[in-house]
């Protein structure tokens, strides 16, 4: 199996190729910006790197799409698969058309993938439909006040379009924190109360608002620990059910330890950091939305015990950790040296580069 892959974001492909190769469906061609064009390339699996401005993603120019009809007829590519946020955008915007070209990996409409990732229309989906989340307002300039209720408030505040951690201000002083934000001057910005507790997060495949495969994850000073947690897979569940969506997504959420309940704090409808570690509790979300596309079925198990990832530690680290158990040892030393012999010069690359970094 052959596919297409657009992308402007190295570390998504990183662990998209990983989910790719756990899989066995290896072979693809990529389009994407010219930062990735060098770590694509350095994959074996690349059997071509087709360059494009970020700027065409984002301006939905139409050569992108004249690129995937050239390519359609050169190379027989079984499907699709965006993974950053404009890419998604890409193709979610023209997938009528693209659909008569190439499969496409599951993806929802445009319109709903822009109100899934804006925070502030996220926000007001989630109070629509009895979601919790943290007290919010939206800040569209320097002038506006701030609500009474937030007065006493620790408060953080998010660019409605931003990803990551790019742009988060966090001050416990209002004053300080319209201040900073008013120096930023990328209205508009979500403020948002506070919420006091730790951080979790759910992933899932969902097929037109059925969650038939998912995974929950928190941080751990050794790494990612997946857990089975019935409430925050019922928001997720909720929340994709409400909106008929199609396609995968992370969502952070977070637990309030005031009164024990789960806040939803916002969406990625697109490929995530941390997607592949979630092959350690036995979910690939690439393949199975691969076998959801080619009519297979879904194989899926909730976790039955809580999985340790040791994805925060080095291996050097890990292996001299005496409180970790030897067999967890051996499965990271192994998975290593297994993505190293499948595809040598890749991985090398990517260690050479965080070095340099």
């Amino acid at each position: 199996m052959k596919l297409l892959i657009l992308s402007t974001n190295a570390d998504f492909y990183l662990m998209t190729l990983q989910c790719l190769i756990k899989s066995g469906m290896k072979e693809n061609i990529t389009i994407g910006n010219k930062d990735l064009g060098r770590f694509a390339l350095s994959s074996k699996y690349c059997r071509g790197f087709y360059e494009v401005p970020d700027e065409d993603f984002s301006s939905f120019n139409p050569s992108i799409f004249h690129l995937i009809q050239e390519l359609r007829r050169d190379h027989q590519f079984d499907v699709l698969l965006p993974l950053c946020l404009s890419a998604v955008y890409y193709v979610s915007k023209y997938q009528e058309s693209l659909n008569d070209l190439v499969p496409l990996f599951p993806i929802s409409s445009f319109p709903l993938i822009k109100r899934l990732h804006d925070k502030w229309d996220f926000w007001l989906l989630l109070n629509k439909i009895g979601a919790a989340a943290p007290k919010s307002f939206l800040m569209t300039g320097a002038d506006d006040d701030l609500p009474e209720c937030f007065s006493y408030a620790q408060l953080i505040a998010k660019p409605v379009e931003g990803e990551g951690s790019s742009g988060i201000i966090f001050e416990e002083e209002s004053e300080k924190l319209f201040y900073r934000i008013s120096r930023e001057h990328k209205f508009p910005y979500i403020v948002q109360e506070y919420i006091p507790g730790y951080d979790v997060d759910l992933s899932i495949l969902s097929i037109h608002g059925e969650v038939v495969a998912w995974t929950v994850q928190r941080q751990t000073d050794l790494g990612l620990e997946f857990i089975n947690d019935e409430k925050i897979f019922a928001l997720g569940q909720k929340i994709a059910k409400e909106t008929g969506f199609h396609g995968i997504a992370h969502f952070d959420m977070r637990y309030d330890q005031r009164d024990g309940s789960v806040k939803v704090l916002e969406c990625n409808p697109r490929v995530w950091f941390s997607m592949y570690f979630s092959c350690y509790a036995g979910v690939n979300f690439i393949k199975l939305g691969i076998d959801v596309l080619m009519k297979r079925g879904v194989k899926f198990s909730p976790l039955k015990k809580p999985i340790l990832c040791f994805s925060k530690v080095s291996l050097k680290k890990l292996l001299f950790t005496s409180s970790v158990p030897f067999i967890n040892k051996f499965l990271r030393v192994a998975d290593v040296f297994y993505f190293f012999s499948k595809d040598p010069k890749f991985y090398y690359f990517k260690w050479f580069k965080k070095r340099k970094g």
